[in-house]
């Protein structure tokens, strides 16, 4: 079977489930699996995404359902799938490029700095899994500095999560993501572009590094304590956390807030001086 008959199969809502079938593969819930396999929503990503220019990492590629159309560009690819199953559809699927790498894992648990090359930076790519998108997120950020652009679907209720009109987050995820990136929404995606079809429709994403939040950040390594520190009472006034540093008299003004009221220049502001 030529790689175009297969783009047909996977770009078809009745074929894929036989094909799946077929191979023996059982989609598993637990694993948030769910494959795009709208052809336009996959020509639109490919169309957006500029596939080619750097070396691509891909996160979760399933069977190859979205791989398929960028495989041909030029540049490193390199998977990173934590099901057997696909792994071995995308060993057949892509015996003889060259330039494609399949790796086994569970990406949480995977050295992603120890992993691939150290001088390059990469392009992410993910249809990110529904059930982990939020540890994957922030597992990027510990290989922030090899990252060129992220590309990823969400659902689409983490736009919520994502952004914030006057810059004040309501959860970790995202003080998190955007200290380290800007982030852009490029379309949203129906939920019966999918099979199996999910409960919520979808978001494509673009994840930018960005320095405006971190150059102000004396000890990027503290941000592992001290933001969970500051979320630890989110529903309360934050003096408890506030009042014991030995800055405290600097940080007075701070208070009688909560933490979903303070914008990200006064999160970096307090963990200067916390």
């Amino acid at each position: 079977m030529d790689l175009n008959q297969i783009k047909e199969i996977y770009t078809s809502r009745t074929r894929l489930p036989l094909f799946l079938k077929e191979h023996s593969l059982y989609l598993k819930k637990r694993q948030g699996q769910n494959f795009l396999f709208d052809r336009n929503v996959i020509d639109k990503i490919v169309q957006t995404v500029p596939f080619g220019s750097d070396d691509i990492l891909e996160i979760g590629p399933g069977v190859g359902h979205i791989t398929l159309f960028y495989s041909h560009r030029k540049g490193k690819k390199t998977l990173i799938e934590i099901d057997k199953g696909f792994c071995r559809v995308l060993e057949e699927i892509f015996r003889g490029n060259p330039d494609l790498h399949i790796i086994h894992a569970d990406v949480l648990k995977y050295d992603l700095m120890s992993g691939l090359e150290e001088e390059k930076k990469y392009l992410v790519f993910s249809n990110l899994p529904y059930n982990c998108a939020s540890q994957i997120l922030l597992k990027l950020i510990s290989f922030y500095p090899q990252i060129r652009e992220v590309y990823c679907m969400l659902p689409d209720i983490f736009m919520e999560k994502l952004t914030a009109p006057d810059n004040c987050f309501r959860n970790k995820l995202g003080v998190w993501l955007n200290l380290y990136f800007r982030v852009e929404k490029l379309f949203p995606v129906r939920k019966n572009s999918f099979f199996p079809e999910p409960e919520i429709n979808s978001v494509f994403i673009k994840l930018i590094p960005c320095e405006t939040y971190l150059k102000n950040i004396r000890d990027l390594s503290r941000l592992k304590n001290m933001i969970p520190l500051l979320f630890s009472q989110k529903r309360k006034i934050l003096k408890s956390i506030l009042q014991d540093s030995k800055n405290s008299s600097q940080l007075a003004s701070f208070f009688p807030k909560r933490i979903d009221e303070l914008s990200l220049e006064e999160i970096v502001h307090i963990i200067n001086l916390l």
